[in-house]
């Protein structure tokens, strides 16, 4: 019992702690955050805020993702580069870069206001780095410094196209009450930018397998993929926007991740094959 109720009791303290530091921020940043004015047009509030039950929603999917992300943490620490107090900063600074391009696509997709949503990027990105610090104090184990293979350029260049492609191609199917193309050299930018970012989690954070499709799948799914879900279901605590069209736009992406890995994973192979 007591050896379940200690790491409990640490989650517990993490995500109480992140909690601190993320309403400070906001405070800090006063009002920030919400959806652009075009999501606005499209679609009516949501349930959440119809019904008052907004912050216990936003709560209840904060814990949900913080949960997430420990366990995460817990699974993938010994495999992190770095030595040991800095494994739990890369983790956190990792997921808080992803969060903040994540934000930018609001203001070169959708043409909201940069401050808004790069102020919301920011209080995120620091909240993420602190539960990162908190997560390595509590949970590191300690392990030699993990060597990864020095081909990240590789790999991101894989990310950043199919992502690209496959992002790129949602815009078509889901939030079909907005304009939403690639129009603009500033999106091309976005997408090839967030895919490289992802390449490079999965540079520092892929999980040690030897069967190289599961390693990509725990990836691509698990990893980015349901946090990128998670993340991306703060939409529809604020409007109501359909979930089939949050489910296809994460599954495009979660798809084009994982053949970008596939892709990078048998060129690389093929190449030390014949060197």
């Amino acid at each position: 019992m007591e050896t379940i109720l200690k790491p409990l009791l640490k989650g517990v303290l993490i995500i109480i702690l992140t909690f601190a530091v993320f309403i400070l921020l906001k405070n800090i940043f006063a009002q920030v955050g919400g959806m652009p004015q075009s999501f606005k047009d499209a679609y009516p509030e949501s349930y959440f805020i119809r019904t008052g039950t907004f912050y216990p929603a936003i709560i209840l999917l904060m814990v949900m993702i913080f949960i997430h992300l420990l366990l995460n943490y817990i699974c993938l620490q010994k495999t992190i580069p770095n030595r040991n107090c800095l494994k739990g900063l890369l983790y956190g600074t990792a997921f808080g870069i992803l969060w903040f391009i994540g934000f930018l696509e609001l203001v070169f997709t959708y043409h909201s206001d940069f401050f808004r949503h790069a102020s919301s990027g920011v209080r995120d990105l620091l909240s993420l780095i602190v539960f990162g610090i908190l997560a390595g104090m509590f949970f590191t184990t300690k392990t030699p410094s993990i060597e990864k293979h020095r081909e990240t350029v590789g790999v991101m260049l894989y990310t950043s196209i199919f992502f690209a492609v496959f992002h790129g191609a949602q815009y078509y199917l889901t939030f079909t009450a907005i304009k939403q193309q690639v129009d603009d050299p500033s999106i091309v930018f976005w997408l090839l930018g967030t895919g490289a970012w992802i390449g490079l989690m999965y540079y520092g954070l892929s999980p040690k397998k030897k069967n190289i499709p599961k390693k990509i799948l725990f990836f691509a799914c698990n990893t980015f993929g349901i946090n990128w879900f998670l993340y991306t279901s703060f939409y529809h605590l604020f409007l109501d926007i359909p979930v089939l069209d949050l489910l296809i736009r994460c599954g495009f992406d979660i798809a084009g991740i994982f053949l970008g890995l596939l892709l990078y994973e048998y060129a690389r192979a093929k190449s030390r094959a014949m060197a």
